[in-house]
């Protein structure tokens, strides 16, 4: 649990037993709300910043898209975590807020198009940041980050896993793992992940594919 979402709530972050109750639950049956995008919608016509979306176990036909306020998309744990699965040539996650956080989920594709990346973070030129914990980004396409495209901003991506993500064929030179498009303006940083089966349509490579790109 990021230690702001916490402070807004009054509580102690350096308590193991502080924990947070989610302020909305996503959930084929039982919860909520039966759709990411609603339960985003709901909390951004709530007040207060720092809301908790749980998401519980299941696939979701949609494109996730963070905005408006700062928001943890949190994933049921488990062996079986929550799947972003879309069926369009949009991203499945664009996270456009600063202070975003989205914990345990699978991000993917049903129907890979052209276009039909992982993850599009654009969070502000220098001042944004979003944060992908604990998340698996795979089978998504791409010329431009495949599993990751950072536009504005700095994404942190803690503990997770982009594979088997693949570069359409140029032009532009493909990129199929993970891509900052605007050096100076944005930046991604890793810890402890792994970027691996991402691959151009016409090789396949174990090596990751991390991209950047002089202005």
């Amino acid at each position: 649990m990021p230690n702001l979402f916490e402070y807004v709530r009054a509580k102690d972050p350096s308590s193991a037993g502080s924990v947070q109750a989610a302020d909305f639950t996503v959930a084929p049956t039982g919860g909520s709300h039966t759709s990411i995008n609603a339960a985003i919608n709901t909390a951004y016509n709530t007040g207060g910043d720092c809301k908790i979306i749980l998401v519980k176990k299941g696939t979701y036909a949609e494109d996730v898209y963070l905005s408006g306020k700062r928001i943890l998309l949190l994933g049921e744990q488990g062996h079986t975590p929550p799947v972003v699965s879309s069926d369009s040539g949009d991203y499945s996650l664009t996270i456009v807020e600063d202070g975003c956080v989205v914990d345990g989920l699978v991000l993917t594709h049903s129907a890979v198009a052209t276009s039909s990346g992982g993850v599009n973070v654009s969070v502000g030129t220098h001042q944004g940041h979003a944060r992908l914990v604990n998340t698996v980004i795979r089978g998504n396409r791409s010329l431009s980050g495949a599993g990751i495209l950072v536009s504005e901003g700095l994404a942190t991506v803690d503990h997770c896993t982009v594979a088997g993500n693949t570069g359409c064929l140029p032009p532009p030179p493909p990129r199929a793992g993970a891509f900052t498009s605007a050096p100076g303006h944005c930046a991604c940083a890793t810890r402890s992940c792994g970027i691996l089966r991402s691959r151009l349509p016409t090789r396949r490579s174990t090596r990751a594919w991390v991209h950047r790109v002089r202005s």
